[in-house]
């Protein structure tokens, strides 16, 4: 038999309280003017007839059952009517639960239903004593607006999508993180899509953020052809391709970041210089660091080469590949621009495991400034984006679209030179 105990459930009985006393053989009380008993705030109303009496066989001991009670560790327990009483002994299913509803708040707040509405909704003038009536009332039942069907009532889901190519890379990851907080600083949840330059993935995410009626998409990955970014028919915003002139664009200057790193490199002293970075035919506006590079060093009559992925992915192995046939066909070189932070610290891998030093035979530049750099050893020096101001002017065009206002399809931020040991 499971030990009884006594417990005071003041919290759901208001003024009234039932006992249970702890060392009676009888575990019954009489409820004489109760008619309904609640366990938990999400559990239904047992409806009981007068004068029923009840049995509470608990298996915790009095603490326990108090933490549960109140919340912290809930555990429910069913009710099986027999015909004198209710024995409360198994854990409730969660299939018979019945969530408070918004006429239940509005009863509880003493208030009509179109009233708690207005409250959810911030609309009309509302005093602050019954905005903080209904809201205890909600709290107090353990309501939860359904997000889903408030969107539909405005017309707004207060979502942005965001779809980028691969969250495990330092520059997206650190862009995510910025766009979340200034999503959230204005409202907005975000729903995050990680398309691994899959396009087949990405089309399915684009599908699922329309049906889950996203205000709008923040676009970081980008292998569909335009057409497919023309017909979502949603507020877009894209990083470092430009699809169409009525789609807007955010960019770091990346023709001025080419010059910056390549500017270092020659007055460092370089003489045969490389870059490695994606595929020129992916039309990224990140391959203008590439076009800054080989200006500079053409100018300059600096002897350059390139190097760059063969396909549309993120693959490391790739980067090491190119870094090992970079050193076997060209042993001289003495300076590298990375197309990123993350190719740089693979060179600087490439060159310690060669016997190359660093920056003594070859000097390295990357790209984005993360937090990468200055983990490395030797610090790396980069050309840094101003990743978090990104991430703001994304979600404010994302806004501004929303709201109906006009946005500038080319918005290219400045990038600043960070200089590290590598050079």
């Amino acid at each position: 038999m499971l030990p009884r105990c006594s417990f005071l459930l003041e919290k759901f009985f208001g003024d009234q309280t039932l006992h249970l006393p702890s060392r009676s053989n009888e575990a019954k009380t009489p409820l004489n003017s109760f008619r309904y008993i609640e366990i938990l705030p999400v559990c239904p109303f047992i409806a009981l007839p007068h004068n029923t009496e009840v049995s509470l066989w608990l298996s915790h001991d009095l603490e326990s059952f108090q933490r549960e009670i109140e919340g912290q560790n809930p555990v429910l327990w069913t009710a099986q009517v027999r015909p004198d009483r209710i024995n409360l002994q198994e854990p409730l299913r969660q299939e018979t639960f019945t969530m408070p509803t918004i006429k239940d708040v509005a009863l509880k707040a003493g208030v009509s239903a179109t009233t708690v509405s207005r409250v959810l909704n911030n609309r009309g003038y509302l005093s602050e004593a019954l905005k903080q009536r209904v809201y205890t009332a909600m709290e107090e039942l353990n309501y939860r607006p359904n997000e889903l069907a408030r969107s539909l009532s405005r017309s707004r889901s207060n979502i942005i999508g965001l779809i980028i190519p691969l969250i495990s890379l330092p520059f997206f990851s650190e862009l995510t993180s910025h766009i979340e907080e200034h999503a959230y600083l204005n409202g907005y949840k975000l729903l995050l899509c990680n398309s691994q330059q899959d396009k087949i993935k990405e089309l399915e995410y684009i599908d699922m953020l329309r049906s889950s009626r996203v205000d709008g998409i923040i676009m970081g990955s980008h292998t569909l052809e335009v057409e497919a970014y023309r017909q979502m028919n949603l507020p877009l915003v894209t990083f470092d391709r430009q699809i169409s002139p009525a789609i807007p664009y955010v960019c770091s200057d990346n023709y001025a970041g080419g010059q910056l790193a390549t500017t270092l490199l020659i007055e460092k002293g370089c003489r045969k210089l490389a870059h490695i970075g994606g595929h020129p035919e992916l039309n990224l506006l990140s391959h203008l660091r590439y076009e800054g590079f080989a200006d500079t060093a053409r100018r300059a009559g600096i002897w350059q080469t390139s190097l760059h992925t063969d396909n549309n992915s993120f693959d490391v192995l790739a980067y090491e590949r190119l870094l090992e046939q970079l050193f076997r066909e060209h042993p001289g070189i003495d300076g590298i621009f990375a197309g990123s932070d993350l190719i740089a610290a693979y060179a600087l891998k490439a060159c310690r495991e060669s016997g190359r030093r660093v920056p003594a035979d070859v000097r390295i530049v990357g790209y984005d400034g993360t937090a990468l750099c200055s983990l490395s050893h030797p610090s790396i020096t980069t050309i840094r984006q101003p990743v978090e101001e990104m991430g703001r002017l994304a979600v404010e065009l994302i806004l501004k679209q929303v709201e109906g206002a006009s946005v500038s399809p080319a918005n290219i931020l400045p990038v600043k030179l960070q200089e590290g040991s590598t050079t």
